[in-house]
């Protein structure tokens, strides 16, 4: 189980964190922020948003101006109802400049730390330009050593009839003026809207009671009508009972309403499946209205209604921001199990991950107090950890291993939940034996009705091993040459550190030759000097010094073995075992996972999962992680029998080469029991071929080596041509045809026996 961290992102969120914390992110000090913005209707007298000026030290002058513009056609009127004037902007109490309540500037008496948040002495003359544009002079010296704030509150401004959008106040200064030029959103006029929101849609199998949000965006947003707002079921259900109406704000011009809720909970009407507002012609709401409803959903008709989400149609004489509203779930009593998309997990491996696996009721009650749900590993996996989860007040517990085999969990229904509830087993982990291949399969039973298979995961081998080929080898003979092996992760950290990686002949097979042993990509170490035999040399070692953040590949070339007269013939396998790649069957990892022994069981979850000897292996009959044919065993090599020939130098065209003799290697390989059938020459590569029972042997001209069932073995030279035959030296000779060769200088006689 990996964790990854990137460092390098972790540092850049810290930085931002803390310059956060040195440099607060905020509007820039000379820049006027509006406080809040407001929907409004239009063709009449509104507020609109505040806006806010902060000024830095030094930065506003005496005799500064600007000019602040509403839209074409709005004014700016004053408590009577009238365009405002220049007297109206002029009236000065306590700092505020124009009409407290209205339109006016205000500087305040104190802001933050200062004392006097526009300086002693100074002030504001404001100048109506038109009924929608004004120009502010700053009148007086200010306090250059700290700094100046102003609001300008919109307390009365006419919005133009037929107006829309965003309403805009512009703020133009010239460029010597310590006021900045903008435009600044202080309203917005949206046409007035009703939004939606079922805040509780329940599930249900007969009846339920649904929750619906209602909200006016700005006042009057309500059509004054019958069916001001109206929502129709779906074919089979029937509104109950209208139960309550919550008010969370707003207000309405009409005095006789009261209560608020309580009328507006009077102004519903129930009819089969239509529930409508009903509001008379002289109500109007002076602020945006916000409430809440809750009314009872019933099923009247089973044929005719559809099983999932119960879609009300809105529809009525005011605007809203939807046209359907899903205000609740229709089901029969069921319960649904279903996993989410398999992992990967690693055979061999301890705490493998699976897929989430999900219990779902279609309505409430679906799962019964005190059923049971169990779940059932396939035999080459066994339980590592489990979960448990509670929802609407029903959960699954985790009640233990029935069968103490490690295979079943077992899980109790506890609680009626208050509502459907969604249960999530999560994060669950499985021992897979090695050598194991395929899907996870889990099947379902207990007696909560659930039942079935669900895929959890998919099972990857830690390792793979190749051979580059699989020579004939000999019974009975010792340092035989086998292909080139290759070990391939095929995850990273699949072989694990300070752990052995064992490869493992059959009996009656020996390691003779395994000195050049590498790790030829990845990050993988492995502890060259520490490399042995073990089992009486059928076992080659392999320390893994430091497990890999790469999938790693160790290669093994220059391979011999020795094969005794015991060795049966046909396939000759190498297995990988060893603690490396196959965790689950090394004590101390075992314990580390499982925890403490309980007599002879491994607990999960503090209860008895499966039986364990005292070695611990969770797999005991299992150790091998991959395998691969690396040879064949042929007839075996012969006994007390020998064939032999001589060759007297100039016999046959016998010669010295480059002080070697060479001989004929037809004449040879005649006189060692080759038959003529059993020997072929390509011409195109130069090539000699020549078959004596198991054993097939080739010479190239002028290539310094014997292949011999597919290894190539060296020699001291290449073969030659000479007089159209082919001639070897007698080492190559005794290479090719499994003789020994010796010269006799006196007599100038070769012997190959």
């Amino acid at each position: 189980m990996l964790k990854v961290r990137n460092k390098k992102f972790s540092l850049i969120m810290a930085i931002v964190f803390a310059l956060t914390m040195v440099f607060p992110f905020a509007a820039f000090a000379n820049t006027p922020e509006v406080l809040s913005t407001p929907n409004v209707n239009d063709g009449q007298v509104t507020s609109l948003g505040t806006v806010f000026f902060n000024f830095t030290a030094g930065q506003l002058q005496d005799g500064d101006s600007v000019t602040m513009s509403l839209p074409k056609d709005f004014e700016f009127r004053n408590a009577k109802g009238e365009v405002m004037t220049d007297t109206d902007w002029s009236s000065v109490t306590s700092g505020v400049y124009g009409q407290n309540g209205g339109n006016y500037f205000k500087i305040p008496a104190k802001y933050l730390d200062n004392t006097n948040a526009f300086g002693t002495g100074a002030g504001l003359d404001i100048q109506m330009i038109d009924s929608n544009s004004i120009k502010v002079t700053v009148n007086g010296n200010l306090d250059a050593s700290q700094n100046a704030y102003l609001y300008l509150y919109l307390g009365n401004v006419y919005v133009d009839s037929g107006f829309d959008g965003d309403i805009n106040l512009s703020i133009n200064a010239p460029s010597n003026s310590g006021f900045t030029s903008g435009d600044m959103t202080v309203g917005r006029v949206s046409g007035g809207t009703i939004s939606l929101e079922a805040t509780d849609a329940p599930t249900f199998s007969n009846s339920d009671q649904t929750t619906i949000r209602v909200e006016e965006d700005v006042p009057g947003a309500f059509d004054a009508s019958k069916e001001s707002l109206k929502f129709t079921l779906p074919d089979g259900f029937a509104w109950n009972s209208v139960d309550s109406v919550t008010l969370f704000w707003g207000k309405e011009s009409n005095a006789s309403t009261g209560d608020l809720a309580t009328y507006l909970k009077g102004k519903f009407n129930i009819k089969d499946d239509k529930l409508t507002l009903d509001l008379p012609s002289n109500f109007e709401s002076s602020e945006a209205i916000a409430f809440e409803v809750k009314a009872t959903i019933e099923c009247d008709d089973e044929t005719s209604a559809k099983l999932g989400d119960v879609i009300a149609k809105v529809d009525g004489n005011s605007s809203f921001d939807q046209s359907e509203l899903v205000v609740g779930h229709y089901g029969q009593y069921d319960t649904s199990i279903t996993s989410g998309d398999p992992t990967t997990v690693v055979a061999g491996q301890l705490e493998q991950k699976i897929a989430d696996i999900n219990v779902n009721e279609s309505i409430k009650g679906s799962l019964i107090d005190g059923r049971t749900v169990t779940l059932t590993l396939p035999s080459n996996f066994k339980w590592n950890k489990i979960d448990t989860d509670t929802d609407h007040n029903t959960g699954l517990s985790f009640e233990g291993f029935p069968g103490k085999d490690g295979k079943t969990a077992k899980w109790q229904v506890k609680g009626e939940s208050s509502d459907a509830a969604a249960l999530s087993l999560s994060g669950m982990e499985v021992a897979v034996e090695p050598g194991t291949t395929g899907d996870l399969v889990v099947e379902v039973g207990g007696t909560a009705g659930l039942s079935g298979e669900l895929t959890v995961a998919t099972v990857q081998q830690p390792v793979t091993i190749s051979s580059s080929a699989t020579p004939v080898l000999s019974i009975g003979k010792a340092n035989q040459p086998i292909g080139d092996l290759t070990v391939t992760e095929n995850v990273s950290g699949a072989l694990l550190a300070d752990k052995n990686l064992n490869l493992v002949l059959p009996t009656g097979f020996k390691w003779s030759k395994y000195s050049d042993i590498s790790v030829t990509s990845g990050d993988l170490k492995i502890d060259n000097g520490g490399i042995t035999t073990a089992d009486n040399d059928a076992t080659l070692v392999i320390p893994i010094k430091n497990d890999s953040t790469e999938a790693s590949t160790i290669t093994l070339t220059n391979l011999a073995v020795t094969v005794d007269r015991t060795a049966p013939e046909g396939d000759v396998t190498v297995k990988v075992k060893g603690d490396s790649p196959n965790q689950v069957n090394d004590a101390s990892e075992v314990q580390d996972s499982y925890g403490l022994l309980n007599g002879s069981y491994l607990e999960v979850d503090s209860l008895p999962c499966f039986t364990v000897n005292s070695d611990y292996k969770v797999f005991p009959e299992t150790g091998t992680a991959a395998k691969t044919l690396c040879a064949t065993i042929g007839t075996p090599a012969p006994s007390e029998s020998n064939l032999a020939t001589t060759v007297t130098l100039g016999d046959n065209g016998s010669y010295i080469s480059n002080g070697r003799i060479m001989v004929q290697l037809r004449d040879a390989a005649n006189a060692l029991g080759v038959t003529a059938q059993n020997i072929f020459w390509d011409n195109a590569t130069k090539t000699a071929t020549f078959i004596k029972g198991d054993r097939v042997a080739q010479v190239t001209i002028g290539v310094k080596q014997v292949k011999l069932n597919g290894v190539s073995l060296p020699t001291d030279m290449g073969a030659e041509i000479k007089d159209g035959h082919t001639f070897v030296s007698l080492s190559q000779a005794g290479i090719a045809l499994g003789a020994t060769a010796t010269w006799d200088n006196t007599t100038k006689t070769a012997t190959l026996k």
